[in-house]
């Protein structure tokens, strides 16, 4: 388990490097007129990769051992990096780095998702991890206010359109994740399907937000953020809410439907809001755009995942799926009131700017 846990963790460090730059060279290559096209783009590539991964997955698992999912990565790593000459050259800083600003960020989200993680297991050290990271943010919180471009962007979280869309994609994404981990759980112990089905099943949430992410880059610009946002999570939720309305009786359209409601109000939810994130920042500061964007995105999964753990641990593994996905649908709730709330102020709108 060690090993595991340590040969993950390689690849989280890996990941981190290259998911903060998608942001950035989305908002560097594309004109603001044109960025709800590019972020649209962006999640069509992203969404198709993950409807393909559940199905390899299934498929290595049904002729093959579990360690050819990992295997199975290395060609399509070096294939990867024979694209990276083709990137874009963005703006270099070239003050030194804010080392101890980093430490403290990851005593904050690290401590804060474990403290959530063992909550219902061992209480005490919870109690202890959540003071140490509110501490943490406190003094970080402090620092970051004193420096002019500090690693914790402060200063852009003040720009109302990026505050709003930040607070939203946390959620959105725990959404996402609580409802990623809960899902295989369910549909092995209530629904008892395969694992080929379980593939087919998963692959069409993503399928959904490769489905509307173009339709939703054509109305970011005719409608209101909010609204659109708005409209999004309430279709994930009602998606995540019929899959435990069919229960263990669900047919295969039912619960494909359901899949594809999730993933159609997802792919509905993304492109306005990545982008009332990413055009509400100077281009000058376009990579803090991208890591911002990243580390919500990141920030809300894990949120997302450690309730997951919470709830299995609360309730055992029987229960614990469905009551995961309730957590799912909780989430999505409170990203549509963040919505509501924001169409009622229309500088949270990226087209106001």
């Amino acid at each position: 388990f060690a090993m595991l846990l340590m040969s993950r963790i390689m690849q989280g460090l890996g990941a981190s490097m290259l998911m903060c730059l998608f942001g950035s060279l989305v908002r560097m290559i594309y004109p603001l007129e044109k960025l709800a096209v590019g972020i649209s783009l962006n999640v069509v590539v992203v969404s198709t990769a993950a409807v393909l991964a559940p199905s390899i997955g299934a498929f290595v698992l049904d002729v093959a051992s579990w360690r050819w999912i990992f295997f199975i990565t290395v060609p399509i790593c070096a294939l990867t990096w024979l694209g990276v000459r083709y990137l874009p050259e963005s703006p270099r800083v070239s003050r030194e780095f804010d080392w101890l600003a980093c430490l403290l960020s990851a005593a904050v989200f690290g401590l804060a998702i474990l403290g959530l993680d063992l909550l219902t297991s061992h209480p005490m050290w919870s109690l202890g991890c959540l003071v140490v990271a509110a501490f943490s943010a406190r003094i970080l919180l402090a620092r970051s206010l004193q420096q002019e471009a500090p690693v914790v962007p402060v200063d852009i979280l003040r720009i109302t359109s990026v505050g709003y869309a930040v607070l939203a994609s946390l959620f959105a994404f725990a959404t996402q994740m609580s409802a990623m981990v809960s899902l295989p759980f369910y549909f092995v112990r209530v629904i008892e399907a395969s694992y080929a089905d379980i593939g087919l099943y998963m692959g069409m949430w993503p399928l959904g937000v490769v489905v509307m992410a173009p339709l939703s880059a054509y109305l970011s610009g005719r409608f209101s953020v909010a609204v659109l946002c708005m409209i999004g999570m309430v279709v994930t939720a009602i998606g995540l809410s019929s899959l435990l309305w069919w229960g263990a009786s669900a047919a295969d359209w039912q619960i494909m439907t359901s899949m594809m409601l999730c993933g159609v109000g997802f792919g509905f939810f993304q492109t306005p809001n990545n982008k009332a994130m990413l055009a509400g920042v100077p281009r000058r500061r376009s990579g803090v755009a991208g890591g911002l964007q990243a580390t919500t995105r990141v920030f809300g999964q894990s949120f997302g995942t450690a309730l997951v753990a919470l709830v299995f641990g609360a309730t055992g593994p029987e229960q614990g799926a469905a009551w995961g996905i309730g957590a799912a649908v909780i989430c999505s709730l409170v990203a549509v009131g963040i919505n509501v709330v924001r169409q009622r102020n229309p500088e949270t709108d990226p087209d106001f700017l």
